[in-house]
């Protein structure tokens, strides 16, 4: 890739004097030895070469290690070992998630790794549009048959298309965030305010909806090489859209952080999005260098995350939805679901320490990603499927009582339900009771496993099916709290009963608090 190591610096330039302002708004020094952004973006190659690393750094930042604590949290992998916060997350009853400038780098992770690494992203994305706007720029074109304006246009689209990755997923992952974009003075840097994640998630609607209507005029336009591996080719005027379109269904259904707010989504937006959604699964290639999955590495070591029970039990019922607590073996499950075999793994054995909680404990191993053994396994690595954008458009029929589309949602479960795992098939008949919905939220659970970001906790918090004291969201990192001079906070915990909303333990703590409860 161009530049690479000079775009690296340049991000990290970038960030670092962006969290400096913050700190020091008052304080004007200059440094004559400093490069400045036009000697370091010296040619349109270096400039287009912010947005092309700035999807890696998105992709690293979605599939980094602080996600196995965030998924045992969720009862959707198991583990008791301290790393990436796992034990904590994964401790019952749920205690509060350490917050702290203290805290053990694991704990650390799961606030600082998708604070920070979003932010280095959308700041590359920022910087190349407000270089294209305050330059003028038309980018020489790297493809064949393609005029320089329309590449132009294309590398555009692909930075307001990160913007609203970027700016999305901190409002699912964050109670509230700090945005800003290429049209944010410098000087009013220092003085932004927090603002709630439901906004947070309408501005990522809007930037992704700029990146659809841009691409939408690129007719015969592909994305470019080496912005996201193993789709060179995709159409900007078909493909591209259609992935932006399942993304803002994606993050209307999943932003929703209780029951009423999923009672609230505009369901018919999400139909009409998903109408139009994906025909593929999204899911970028393995390429042995900088496009990798340390999630599903992990997730494919047999003794250091496993399966948790509640997700078994899901598919065999016999099963308990929670490891005996006298430690006995359950037994290998059985299940009309073919998908218990093809897509998971009986190991008959326990690798956890039984001293710390026989709840930690699971016999099955999680088994459809396996080539993904290694890091920088080549292969796809599953993020927005075809399948989800079905199910979204098949709930959205659902919620809204659409009639007129029961026989096209029944068709788009069976995809899945009944190709992949041999099972009974929906009808039409069934959307008229719970059947349908039942059906389309075991299908997320199970042909969803381990695809798209904050995909399994969102859909747990919207339906209120999370546990007791478990998080909804995460905390601003304490490290940026203190920085900005703000109150440190935290989430999570049963001893907490104050907080609005379907999980009344999700409430701020303090930090005496929270260290009496936190197990190191």
């Amino acid at each position: 890739m161009r530049n690479l190591k000079l775009i690296h610096t340049m991000k990290y330039i970038i960030v670092g004097s962006l969290l400096f302002s913050f700190a020091c708004a008052d304080l004007a020094v200059e440094n004559e030895n400093s490069p400045t952004t036009d000697q370091v973006l010296s040619s349109p190659e270096d400039i287009e070469s912010l947005v092309q690393t700035s999807f890696i750094q998105w992709w690293q930042t979605e599939t980094a290690l602080y996600m196995n604590g965030v998924r045992v949290g969720q009862d959707i992998y198991t583990s008791s070992w301290g790393n990436f916060d796992m034990r904590n997350r994964g401790e019952e009853p749920r205690i509060a998630y350490n917050n702290s400038p203290t805290a053990d780098g694991g704990a650390k992770s799961l606030a600082e790794d998708p604070w920070y690494g979003f932010y280095g992203a959308l700041v590359q994305a920022n910087d190349f549009l407000k270089q294209l706007n305050e330059r003028s720029l038309v980018l020489p074109s790297q493809e064949a048959n393609v005029s320089d304006e329309d590449y132009t246009k294309m590398v555009e689209a692909a930075a307001y298309l990160m913007q609203g990755l970027t700016i999305g997923n901190l409002g699912l992952y964050f109670d509230q965030a700090l945005i800003f974009d290429e049209e944010t003075p410098d000087e009013e840097l220092a003085s932004l305010e927090f603002i709630p994640y439901a906004d947070v998630l309408d501005i990522a609607d809007a930037k992704l909806q700029k990146a659809s209507d841009l691409a939408a005029t690129l007719s015969g336009v592909t994305l470019g090489d080496n912005y996201i591996s193993g789709f060179d080719d995709m159409t900007m005027d078909e493909e591209f859209v259609e992935l932006i379109n399942t993304l803002r269904a994606r993050f209307m259904v999943l932003g929703a952080r209780s029951s009423t707010e999923n009672d609230a989504v505009d369901w018919g937006t999400v139909k009409t999005l998903t109408e139009d959604g994906i025909s593929y699964d999204f899911s970028p290639m393995g390429d042995d260098q900088f496009w990798y999955n340390y999630t599903l590495l992990y997730a494919n070591l047999t003794n250091w995350l496993r399966v948790d029970q509640r997700v078994i039990n899901l598919m065999d019922p016999s099963q308990p939805s929670r490891y005996p607590t006298d430690g006995s073996n359950p037994g290998e499950a059985t299940s009309d679901d073919a998908r218990l075999e093809s897509d998971f793994i009986y190991y008959g054995n326990e690798p956890f320490q039984s001293a710390r909680g026989q709840y930690y404990q699971s016999q099955y191993g999680s088994g459809r990603y396996d080539e993904h053994l290694f890091a920088y396994a080549g292969g796809p690595m599953a993020h927005t499927l075809k399948a989800e954008n079905d199910l979204m458009f098949a709930e959205a029929v659902a919620r809204t009582n659409d009639t007129g589309n029961y026989t096209e949602a029944a068709n788009r479960i069976n995809e899945t339900r009944v190709d992949r795992g041999s099972l009974t098939p929906i009808t039409s008949a069934d959307f008229a009771t719970s059947a349908a919905l039942d059906a389309i939220l075991y299908e997320r659970e199970i042909e969803l496993f381990h695809s798209g970001f904050m995909q399994d906790m969102g859909d747990q918090r919207r339906l209120g099916k999370q546990q007791p004291g478990s998080m909804i969201h995460y905390p601003v990192p304490a490290k940026e709290l203190l920085i900005l001079q703000k109150e440190i906070y935290t989430f999570g915990g049963t001893s907490n009963a104050k907080m609005k909303g379907d999980n009344p333990f999700n409430t701020i703590k303090s930090l005496d608090k929270l260290r009496e409860e936190v197990k190191f």
